[in-house]
């Protein structure tokens, strides 16, 4: 008798759940329409859909969460995720207007345990003036001249350490990427050549790795054993080594260094400049370039060999082109920027790949004023998600937007607001130049020296960032 009084309890308490829950979809969106916000669902109360965005993290499908809404709502619609009412887009010109308005009606805002790894000074983060006095220096360190004069040799140079190790044998592609790209960007930023990152004490790269983990995890909380405590640990850690570093070199100033770390510091010694950063936020500045400068390309070069690898045609067409320039080169020649500049094809990949991958799926801003745009209401502190990878993935854009199709950049009527894949406006990527030059020089000894093929059967996921759920293992063959 207890038993069916019990069952008829719960019964009732999830009836009154749901018709409780109803009730509130309802009056939720009748207010939303009577203030114009745009259709969509808020989902649970406090906890809104954010359930269903984080499992997303093992589907094969590009984006399920926004592909479903999308048909339902149109492609701009509400929803509540990570503890905020939030305006999805997939809309080009709804995108454009934001970027547009960046400082103005709008700023960045990514989600707060993401925020609180990266730091205030990390250009992520940061808005207003101090995004104004952070982006220029990212983008003095990495303009061009610097990687025709400077970083060309050394970017080359890691390449070819690591290709040096894989002949006849199997690697984890992207675990040997993430490596080279630790090297390249180690030595960019702080001078540290391959190896002396790692003491008895310390492993700047395993801290890195950790750092990295907590930001990529599903569930984001600060607890013993998760991947986001670790994490919380790692970037404590990190912060420590960096400012060893910067009181290593205020005590024994010297002229030795031409890295970003030197740079920074005396931009921020001139009271002339402007910068002005605080301990804290110069620490935080280093270290979200060591981590985005590591994480992502590993995971683009991954993505752009399983391509390749999928489409023979695209292949023989990029060998032929580094063949080529290799034919030009006398033995152990180094490549040159004009070399760099003949790798039109080689680009064309570089675009295709970073378009298909989409690697990060959004662009977060937060509203800063109620905001009309052609009638529909975007409340003010409303987080808006500029979805990119609907755009990139989407046919009225791109025909059959799923196959890998380089050749499509060769149509130069591809516009920029249909392709996001480094940002745009006020944060575009300062490192996006950087970043095609590694892969072109990194597919020109690869595609040259060596042929390769999976040596186990892999997959990708595509949240929150795209990355082959084994690392794309290959089996790796000299020729």
């Amino acid at each position: 008798m207890e038993m069916i009084m019990y069952m008829w309890l719960w019964i009732a308490g999830l009836l009154t759940i749901a018709i409780a829950c109803n009730a509130w979809h309802s009056l939720e969106r009748l207010k939303s329409m009577k203030l114009g916000i745009p259709d969509g669902s808020m989902g649970w109360p406090i906890v809104g859909e954010t359930y269903e965005y984080f499992a997303c993290h093992a589907s094969i499908n590009p984006d399920p969460f926004v592909s479903l809404r999308r048909k339902k709502y149109g492609n701009i619609f509400r929803t509540h995720l990570l503890g905020s009412p939030t305006i999805c887009s997939v809309d080009p010109d709804f995108n454009k207007f934001v970027l547009q308005n960046e400082g103005v009606l709008f700023v960045s805002r990514y989600p707060r345990a993401i925020r609180y790894l990266f730091g205030d000074g990390c250009i992520l983060n940061a808005t207003g003036e101090m995004h104004k006095k952070l982006k220029p220096k990212a983008v003095a360190f990495m303009q061009i001249g610097k990687l025709k004069d400077l970083f060309r040799d050394s970017v080359e140079l890691n390449v070819l350490k690591t290709l040096s190790t894989w002949k006849d044998r199997t690697v984890i592609l992207t675990e040997e990427a993430a490596l080279m790209e630790f090297n390249i960007i180690a030595q960019m930023l702080l001078s540290i050549m391959p190896g002396e990152a790692k003491t008895s004490r310390f492993d700047l790269m395993a801290e890195n790795v950790n750092l990295l983990g907590g930001i990529l995890s599903k569930f984001q909380l600060n607890l013993p054993g998760t991947a986001y405590g670790r994490a919380v640990k790692a970037r404590q850690r990190i912060h420590h080594y960096i400012s060893e570093l910067i009181e290593e070199r205020q005590r024994k100033p010297s002229d030795s260094y031409d890295d970003f770390l030197s740079l920074v510091l005396k931009e921020n010694e001139d009271s002339a400049s402007g910068l002005q950063l605080s301990r804290e936020q110069l620490i935080d500045f280093v270290l979200s370039i060591l981590v985005a400068g590591c994480d992502i390309p590993a995971n683009l070069f991954t993505m752009a060999i399983k391509y390749l690898t999928e489409c023979p045609q695209a292949l023989k067409e990029l060998k032929d082109e580094h063949d080529k320039i290799r034919e030009q080169k006398q033995s152990g020649e180094k490549l040159t920027w004009d070399d760099y500049r003949s790798m039109t094809f080689t680009q064309d990949v570089f675009n295709e790949s970073l378009r298909l991958s989409s690697l990060v799926h959004g662009l977060y801003r937060k509203s800063l004023k109620d905001i009309n745009y052609k009638g529909m209401t975007i409340p003010r502190n409303w987080t808006v998600l500029l979805y990119t990878r609907g755009v990139h993935l989407s046919e009225k854009f791109f025909e059959e937007p799923l196959r890998f199709n380089p050749w499509r950049w060769q149509d130069k009527t591809i516009k920029e607001r249909h392709f996001l894949g480094f940002g745009a406006g006020l944060r575009h990527c300062p490192g996006s130049e950087l970043g095609r030059l590694e892969l072109a020089f990194f597919l020109h000894h690869l595609v040259t020296k060596f042929r390769w093929e999976p040596a186990q059967a892999d997959y990708p996921t595509y949240m929150p960032v795209t990355r082959m759920v084994k690392g794309f293992p290959i089996r790796v063959k000299q020729l």
